[in-house]
């Protein structure tokens, strides 16, 4: 009777090295030669829910308190001016308030000529409707400085990922129509995704375009849309024919 010999016992007697079944296998590493890189653009407009209005109180006199005084009588008459037609007071804020000293040079001289106050003001307007009435009002009641308009959203986050999505569906486009005009077709999940770029545009209308009037007919202003802008890179890797 032949004895038997186990796969092991039977190198051995041979000499030959054994080898173990099991085996390993490498996955192909990917080559950077067969990548496509894009960016991707979109806009996205909106209309805007909310208005900024920029103003100010400004005062001049030779004394610095009777300046601050006079200064604070005719903001808080704006304050409760604007309080009447539903302006609270968490929507206005003091942006600056400063006093400087001036002064006149005649004959190149430096002689002093008093103080300025300055007190500006940015009021939040949830009501579109009412920013005209805003300017009026405040005009009516002592603001002398008048520095801009600007419409924004409330919660601009909405419109940021809508313009990032639309910008990633752009860069997607393209690599498929380059690949699509070389006969290639791409992996549409992409190797990389990075975003560039997002710019928020708000329509602003400053001093010189608002006709800021005292009379009964509220004053015009146009908001306009708000305009997202967004900018992605990405990089495909399309199949290639061996």
């Amino acid at each position: 009777m032949q004895p038997m010999y186990g796969p092991n016992q039977v190198n051995q007697l041979y000499n030959y090295p054994y080898v173990y079944p099991n085996r390993s296998f490498k996955m192909p590493k990917r080559n950077q030669d067969y990548t496509v890189s894009v960016v991707g653009k979109s806009e996205v407009f909106a209309k805007p829910d909310q208005a900024r209005v920029s103003f100010g109180v400004v005062t001049e006199d030779k004394q610095v308190q009777t300046a601050q005084q006079q200064n604070a009588i005719i903001a808080n008459q704006v304050i409760d001016a604007l309080a009447e037609i539903g302006i609270a007071n968490d929507q206005i804020e003091t942006a600056a308030y400063t006093i400087q000293p001036m002064y006149d040079y005649p004959d190149n001289q430096k002689v002093f000529r008093g103080y300025q106050v300055s007190h500006l003001f940015t009021v939040v307007v949830n009501d579109l409707t009412k920013v005209g009435e805003v300017l009026d009002v405040a005009t009516q009641n002592g603001v002398n400085v008048i520095n801009e308009v600007e419409y924004e959203l409330a919660n601009p986050t909405v419109i940021h990922q809508q313009a990032l999505q639309d910008a990633t569906l752009n860069a997607r486009e393209k690599a498929e129509n380059m690949a699509h005009s070389l006969g290639l077709s791409i992996n549409r999940i992409p190797l990389r995704l990075t975003e560039e770029n997002v710019q928020l545009q708000r329509p602003r209308y400053t001093a010189e375009v608002l006709s800021v009037t005292s009379d009964a007919v509220t004053t015009p202003v146009q908001e306009g849309d708000v305009k997202v802008t967004a900018t992605v890179k990405a990089v495909f890797e399309y199949e290639r024919f061996e």
